[in-house]
């Protein structure tokens, strides 16, 4: 299940941290292939990760180690939307708000589930839930991020979304990114637990729907 790292929690939780950093580097920097301004090996980190920050972090218990991790940053301070990627905000403003936190570092390991898509789903599922816990009990209304195209498509299937740009295709990607907003409320959390608990069914039932459209019957 998820552990949620408050600032305050962090001097009995330095040997996690250390872990989720290890993590973040092996994803973000050599899968991903992110050029990170001044990441220094073998951990990830970024001007935002900060005094401020809020990390969830998901151990796999079967495995031994952590598996997903994200961070939330509050937009009253300065944040990944405001500093680095405004332009994505074409739509109507980043938000800065109290009740607005942003949401980044979302990070799984697929290679350790490439042959357990269910599994996957209830560590994304569970980091998810452990993200909505925490700005529950925080007052936390919306959470803002930047994500790709297909993955916004993804997040609105749970979380009620809106964007706050158009798409904006980087130079040499093959997909566009999208900045948006999400409303952390009941109806997500429902959804989140819904796909935690039945994860089995939903792969199963995306891999049925995926072989009848590979393998149309015959007329």
């Amino acid at each position: 299940m998820f552990q949620i790292i408050k600032p305050e929690d962090r001097a009995a939780n330095e040997d996690l941290l250390d872990e989720m950093f290890r993590h973040r580097y092996s994803i973000v920097v050599q899968e991903w292939g992110w050029d990170v301004p001044g990441v220094k090996a073998p951990f990830e980190t970024d001007q935002f990760d900060t005094d401020d920050t809020v990390y969830v972090v998901v151990r796999d218990p079967d495995l031994g180690r952590i598996t997903a991790s994200s961070r939330l940053n509050p937009t009253v301070m300065p944040h990944m939307l405001s500093e680095v990627f405004p332009e994505f905000c074409n739509l109507q403003p980043y938000p800065i708000a109290l009740s607005t936190w942003e949401w980044t570092r979302l990070v799984v390991d697929r290679k350790a589930y490439k042959s357990n898509r269910a599994t996957e789903l209830k560590i994304r599922s569970s980091l998810s839930l452990g993200i909505h816990k925490f700005c529950r009990e925080h007052g936390i209304d919306e959470l803002s991020f930047l994500t790709h195209q297909f993955a916004y498509q993804l997040v609105q299937k749970v979380w009620d979304t809106e964007p706050l740009g158009l798409p904006i295709r980087a130079p040499g990607e093959d997909t566009a990114w999208i900045a948006a907003k999400s409303r952390v409320d009941a109806a997500a959390y429902e959804q989140l637990t819904y796909r935690h608990e039945n994860a089995e069914a939903i792969i199963a039932r995306q891999v049925a729907d995926f072989t009848s459209i590979k393998r149309p019957e015959a007329a």
